[in-house]
C-alpha cells in the first residue's frame, strides 16, 4: 500500500465529511462545534492563531535548547525516550510542521515512529505504536477520547478526536508510521 500524504489526509476527509450528515461522527462535531469552547493549543507552547513567523521562532529557540533538531524535508524532529527505558529502540521519533491558513498557525501535521523499527520487530510495528500513542496524546491535548473510525479501502482503522473546535486524526501511513493531523475546525 503506497498512499502519497495527500491521498490519504483526502481521502479520510472525503470519507469523514462527506458520509450522511446524520453519521455518528457528524453529529460528534456540530455538538462539539456548538459547545463554543476553543481549544487551539498544539505543542511546545504553540497554539492555532498564532502568527507563522512565531511557528520558526519557537522551532529555532527549541533547537538552540537541543530539545529539538532538523527532520526529514521541511519537519522538526523531536525524539520522545521512555522514562522506564533507555534503550534507543524504544524511543518515538515524532516529526512535525505547522499548517498555515494566511499566515497564521491552523494546524499541525505530525508522523511518528519508533526508532527500533524493523520489519521484524513486532513490538514496534505502526499498530503497536498508534495503540501508544492514544494515551499520549489525550495527555497532551486533554478532552475526550478517541474515537474509531473504520476506513474501507484501508486493513487498519482510523481514529479522531473532537474537542470544541479541534479536531485531531490519527492513522497509520505505511509500514513504520503513523500520521497525526491536528486542525480548527472553524478554518475548514
Amino acid at each position: 500500500m503506497n498512499w502519497n500524504k495527500g491521498s490519504i489526509f483526502s481521502l479520510l476527509y472525503i470519507l469523514l465529511f462527506t458520509a450522511s450528515c446524520t453519521s455518528e461522527f457528524d453529529q460528534w462535531v456540530r455538538e462539539e462545534m456548538r459547545s463554543g469552547e476553543l481549544y487551539n493549543t498544539l505543542i511546545f507552547g504553540m497554539e492555532i492563531g498564532q502568527d507563522k513567523q512565531f511557528f520558526f521562532e519557537r522551532c529555532a529557540e527549541l533547537n538552540k535548547q537541543k530539545l529539538i533538531t532538523q527532520g526529514k524535508g521541511r519537519y522538526a524532529q523531536y525524539i520522545m525516550q521512555p522514562k522506564d527505558t533507555l534503550r534507543v529502540a524504544d524511543r518515538i521519533e515524532m516529526q512535525f510542521y505547522g499548517i498555515f491558513k494566511k499566515d497564521k498557525i491552523s494546524g499541525m501535521n505530525m508522523k511518528f515512529s519508533y526508532g527500533g523499527w524493523a520489519p521484524w520487530n513486532e513490538i514496534y510495528q505502526p499498530e503497536v505504536l498508534i495503540e501508544n500513542l492514544k494515551d499520549t496524546l489525550i495527555n497532551w491535548f486533554p478532552g475526550n477520547n478517541f474515537r474509531k473510525l473504520d476506513v474501507e479501502v484501508s486493513d487498519t482503522p482510523a481514529y479522531v478526536k473532537v474537542d470544541g473546535n479541534r479536531l485531531i486524526r490519527m492513522f497509520i501511513i505505511n509500514e513504520f508510521q503513523v500520521a497525526v493531523r491536528i486542525e480548527d475546525l472553524k478554518l475548514r
